[in-house]
């Protein structure tokens, strides 16, 4: 259960490289929500994410810039991404 105060982490260090890599993500699209910009560019975004989570990030991603087709977006990373249908 995700609401008692023992599962919830309050320090940003206490978590993994990939949490803190989603986290990251999700703050940088929340922003792009506001900021004006012609296009976003991520570069190696997903590098210490487990498989999971950087194909949960990648299909929010992909959303994200089909919901917005009025800008670029420019993923780089040094993955395998021939899974990931645009």
């Amino acid at each position: 259960d995700n609401r008692d105060s023992q599962s919830q982490i309050t320090d940003p260090k206490q978590l993994s490289g990939g949490e803190r890599s989603f986290a990251t993500i999700s703050m940088l699209i929340s922003l792009g929500e506001c900021i004006e910009s012609p296009f976003r560019v991520m570069d190696e975004f997903d590098v210490f994410m487990d498989a999971v989570s950087r194909n949960k990030a990648l299909e929010t991603l992909i959303e994200t810039g089909k919901r917005n087709s009025n800008r670029q977006y420019i993923f780089i990373t040094p993955q395998d991404i021939s899974s990931i249908t645009p």
